[in-house]
């Protein structure tokens, strides 16, 4: 996939997979420290980390934010 190459997002609203991105295992075996991870772009950012395949460092202000976030990466596979 190129850089310039768009990805339609399904009609259901969903996020497209980290396969049909073409990230997935993209940062397998790398980690990531996202900043203000516990909502908005932060937190995208992380989720999208994890699902191609990064140990996610999470620094948040709220920790109840964090804590939901790293409950989400948990279910995707990610360590708890």
């Amino acid at each position: 996939m190129s850089p310039d190459e768009v990805v339609p997002v399904p009609d259901s609203g969903a996020a497209p997979s980290p396969a049909e991105l073409g990230i997935d295992g993209l940062l397998e075996g790398r980690v990531v420290l996202v900043t203000g991870a516990a909502a908005g772009v932060g937190r995208g950012v992380a989720l999208a980390a994890a699902a191609a395949g990064a140990t996610v460092g999470l620094g948040v202000r709220r920790p109840a934010g964090g804590e939901a976030v790293a409950a989400e990466i948990a279910e995707m596979g990610g360590p708890p």
